[in-house]
């Protein structure tokens, strides 16, 4: 009986031994799976912190070509205010010379054209003003007004110059 016990055992301990082996490369096998998967994982995860930095290094070129141009705009709306205020201010210039030639008229005596002149420099630049802006080809400008201009230039140009 003690040696039908004894075999028990040793079939017992026989079995045992054949079951923990049994479970322990299963273990095995579950541990290489475990770390494979593990593996794919860090892999994955170096994968999302590379696009990760991609993605902040794309947003920060973004946001700064964002904010050039953005000063480019402010650049450009100053640029146009200002030519809006030269182009009002040339449109005002224009208006006041019409209105001054207007009020000047064709019958204008040429006199008033050269008073407050004192020297030939002052005769002649005055007649190249007025040439230019009564000119016959000029929206403002008269034959009759330039030849009375003119023949007023030559009596004083014979009195300053000579």
């Amino acid at each position: 009986m003690e040696m039908d016990r004894l075999s028990q055992d040793k079939r017992w301990l026989f079995n045992e031994n054949m079951r923990l082996e049994h479970e322990k490369k299963e273990l095995e096998e579950e541990r290489k799976l475990f770390d494979i998967q593990k593996e794919l994982i860090l892999k994955q995860k170096n994968k999302y912190a590379f696009i990760q930095g991609q993605l902040e290094a794309e947003k920060m070129l973004y946001d700064r070509k964002w904010q050039e141009l953005d000063n480019e705009r402010r650049k450009l709306e100053l640029e146009r205010e200002k030519f809006l205020d030269e182009q009002q201010k040339l449109k005002k210039l224009i208006n006041d010379e019409k209105r001054r030639i207007d009020a000047i008229g064709t019958d204008a005596d040429p006199k008033l054209f050269f008073k407050g002149i004192r020297n030939g420099a002052d005769l002649r630049k005055r007649y190249k003003e007025l040439t230019k802006i009564f000119h016959p080809d000029n929206a403002c400008g008269s034959a009759e007004v330039i030849a009375a201009i003119n023949e007023e230039y030559e009596a004083l140009k014979r009195y300053y110059i000579g």
